[in-house]
This record gives structure tokens, C-alpha cells and sequence, in this order.
């Protein structure tokens, strides 16, 4: 696995926080959203082309960076772990704004909102994928509460 170094380890971390900060979301939701989808690989790309820590598709982190005012520099730009994740945040951070759900927001992550939003009965779709992020969730929530 691509892993950081100590430094970079600290300041992804501190990118977690104040982007989970800004858009009102657990820092440990967000830890269990990248261990679901990369297992904390920064230069994790998926069969589908999904891209980085939070496996951001090209089009869909193009369209977000834009978005955020940040550079893009084509699909590469989603392998910077710093920027894969202020784009990640961002976008589930919109779709529970636009979904009004924490289960439906993870299942339009998974997905795709369009698909996700086009499909009865909603609450099957991506379920193993809810159910994993959730559990990851929890998992990092009683590891935390014991230290």
C-alpha cells in the first residue's frame, strides 16, 4: 500500500478535521468512508476508474474541484491524498444535503446519485456498502471512546 509518512500522515489528518469541521461531519465517519473505499490507500484506483482515498471518479472530482476553486490537473489531482479528501468530504457532505439521509447519502456516494436517485426501492440499493461504511463506523467509534 501507498502508506504516508509521519508528516504527511499528521497533515492528512488535520485536512480531515477542519474539512469534517466545515461541513459538519465525524471525523470517524469520514476515517470509516476512506477505510470502506481505499483501506487507506492513497493511489487506490477501482476497476470503474475511482481514484484515491475516497475514490473520487474523474469526472465527478473535475466537476466537485471546480466546485472548491481548486487546481485541477486531470485524474492525477485525485492521487494527492490532501485534495481527494477536501473533494470527498465536499461530496458527501452534498449528497446528505441533498438526500437528507445518512444511509441514502452513502448509497448515492456508492452508486452514483443520478442512479441512486432513479431506483425503487431505494433503500436495497448499495446496501452491503451502507452496512460496511456503517460498521467500519462503529468499529471507530468504540476504538476511539476505549483510548
Amino acid at each position: 500500500k501507498a502508506k504516508l509518512g509521519p508528516v504527511d500522515t499528521e497533515r492528512l489528518a488535520e485536512v480531515i478535521l477542519v474539512e469534517s469541521d466545515k461541513y459538519k461531519l465525524d471525523p470517524l465517519f469520514v476515517l470509516a468512508l476512506i477505510k470502506t473505499e481505499s483501506n487507506f490507500d492513497r493511489l487506490s484506483k477501482s476497476l470503474s476508474g475511482a481514484i484515491g482515498l475516497m475514490q473520487i471518479l474523474p469526472f465527478t472530482g473535475r466537476a466537485l474541484a471546480e466546485e472548491l476553486n481548486l487546481k485541477w490537473r486531470g485524474p492525477e489531482t485525485l492521487l494527492d491524498p490532501y485534495t481527494n479528501v477536501k473533494i470527498g468530504i465536499h461530496y458527501i457532505s452534498s449528497l446528505t444535503e441533498r438526500f437528507n439521509d445518512i444511509n441514502a447519502s452513502l448509497a448515492a456516494y456508492n452508486a452514483g446519485p443520478t442512479y441512486f436517485a432513479t431506483r425503487s426501492p431505494r433503500e436495497l440499493v448499495a446496501q452491503n456498502y451502507v452496512n460496511r461504511v456503517l460498521d467500519n463506523y462503529k468499529d471507530l467509534k468504540e476504538r476511539a471512546e476505549y483510548y
